[in-house]
């Protein structure tokens, strides 16, 4: 009975989700907690949701706790970065995205997870940036492990990015003497 009551709550929630009803969606996953109280999938949601309506501590919590009971999962590592870097904790969001990293490279790497990968490493070399780390930001705006995502958009989308780091690790390096 509690198991069909949360597979229902989970239902509601998802279909509040893709028609943006957030506090709806919200309020299902909740109740869908409440029955099960580490249900790794209905946390994650909730920390989504959460994270959309800018309740930022409330996200943070719930990607914590879905990670206690899945430590493996890649994404909840990638979507809690994603919090801290909004809540403007970027070393935060370094070290979760290093997790995400190594978490995905230790699986069969699939197109997606090619992608996915490619995604965490622009993402750290932003945050890299942001950290005021270019020298470091460089090789992950660089990295061509991945040929999947070699041709894939969000390298192109970076081009500007590794400019503004290779600028930086120039300036750093002062001037260059002409001989």
């Amino acid at each position: 009975r509690d198991i069909r009551a949360a597979l229902d709550a989970m239902d509601c929630g998802c279909r509040a989700l893709r028609n943006n009803r957030l506090a709806l969606a919200e309020r299902c996953f909740t109740r869908a907690l409440a029955l099960h109280p580490r249900w790794h999938d209905a946390l994650q949601r909730r920390a989504l949701v959460r994270h959309e309506r800018l309740n930022l501590r409330g996200a943070i919590a719930d990607y914590r706790k879905a990670l206690q009971s899945c430590p493996e999962c890649h994404w909840c590592w990638s979507y809690l970065a994603d919090v801290h870097r909004d809540a403007g904790n970027h070393r935060g969001a370094k070290e979760c995205l290093d997790a995400a990293l190594l978490l995905a490279s230790r699986k069969e790497q699939s197109p997606q997870l090619q992608e996915d990968c490619a995604q965490y490493r622009l993402d750290r070399g932003r945050t890299r940036l942001a950290l005021g780390q270019p020298r470091q930001a460089l090789p992950d705006f660089e990295e061509r492990v991945y040929e999947h995502a070699l041709n894939n958009l969000l390298w192109h989308r970076a081009g500007a990015e590794v400019r503004r780091a290779r600028r930086l690790v120039a300036l750093m390096a002062g001037p260059k003497m002409g001989f």
